[in-house]
């Protein structure tokens, strides 16, 4: 009897035990759904202070703008009332209303190229003179925005375009005839308007503008500008259409215009030895800092920074200096001037 009673004691607290543990495991599923859900809430509550903040910050970025531009005139407002003013018909050429100073709020597809057109808006949101060319941009070649676009320094050539001479009007100024080494642009209004093939110097014309200033710097031949050289180009075959200006030009041109000029390698020290003789460099360059597709600079000076570069298409890229790391793997041929 007493080993029975024992037995059932042991039984009733071996239930126990097991009714307790069951109650623990229990309430640990209990309290581990709580703080998940608890760890939910807090996750959708951050979720929605960071959209909040997101939003926030992208309306008083907003509010900013306006007011910014509201200090400088109501450049949107201008905008809008010019816009009224632009009657848009066949090819999309605007009348002569009133200037915009912004042209972000023309939706219109003017352009063939819905990308151009769109990086234009852009640069027309921050810019009156881009603004006023976005506005008017069914006036223009889409070629000629498409450059304007990757150079915004020729904004004012680009502005000037509807209303120019497609020819040259003038020629070197006594300050150019007079300086060791000009810095001549493609796109200057005394020439860059000029058909060149195809197209025209200011677009199409950096090898003529290369060939031109070396030639003055050399020679000191006042006549030797960049119509002149494009002209030479296009009468004895230099220029291909659809592709652009062939490098027979840089040296059937030079020995035109009494230069010596020879291929060199590239080599630093060959190139500087080039400069040391007293002579210039022209270099054709692959797509890099100075082009998206192809391009001609003339090198003219180096010291201890790098060489010194005349850009026919920056006035920008022109005022530093690059050294031969910066864009020997750039280069595609050199051609060496004395």
């Amino acid at each position: 009897m007493q080993k029975e009673k024992l037995a059932t004691e042991r039984r009733k607290r071996s239930e126990a035990i097991r009714r307790e543990r069951a109650a623990a495991m229990n309430r640990a599923a209990v309290i581990k759904k709580r703080k998940k859900k608890i760890m939910r809430r807090r996750l959708k509550f951050l979720v929605c202070v960071i959209i909040l903040v997101i939003l926030l910050c992208g309306g008083i970025s907003r509010i900013r703008r306006y007011w910014i531009k509201a200090g400088q005139g109501g450049i949107q407002n201008t905008y809008n009332a010019a816009s009224d003013g632009l009657s848009y018909a066949g090819t999309g050429q605007g009348s002569e209303g009133g200037i915009p100073s912004s042209g972000i709020s023309d939706t219109r597809r003017l352009l063939k190229d819905t990308e151009l057109e769109e990086k234009l808006a852009r640069l027309a949101a921050e810019d009156e003179e881009m603004a006023a060319i976005y506005a008017n941009r069914g006036q223009y070649p889409e070629e000629l925005l498409a450059a304007l676009v990757g150079n915004p320094e020729m904004a004012a050539f680009v502005a000037g375009y509807p209303d120019a001479e497609k020819k040259a009007t003038d020629g070197f100024s006594e300050e150019e005839l007079e300086a060791d080494n000009p810095l001549l642009l493609q796109w200057d209004s005394r020439w860059g308007y000029a058909s060149y093939g195809d197209s025209n110097i200011g677009i199409a014309g950096c090898a003529p503008t290369c060939l031109s200033m070396v030639i003055l710097s050399l020679t000191g031949n006042g006549e030797a500008t960049p119509d002149a050289i494009a002209d030479y180009s296009m009468r004895n075959g230099h220029y291909v259409e659809g592709i652009g200006t062939a490098w027979t030009l840089l040296s059937d041109g030079a020995e035109e215009y009494g230069l010596t000029v020879r291929e060199l390698g590239l080599d630093e020290d060959e190139m500087k030895a080039c400069l040391n003789r007293g002579g210039l460099i022209i270099c054709s360059m692959r797509p890099g800092d100075f082009t998206t597709s192809g391009h001609f600079i003339v090198l003219y000076d180096y010291d201890a920074s790098g060489f010194y570069v005349n850009d026919p298409n920056s006035v920008i890229r022109s005022a530093r200096q690059w050294s031969f790391g910066d864009i020997k793997y750039q280069i595609k041929n050199i051609w060496g001037y004395t």
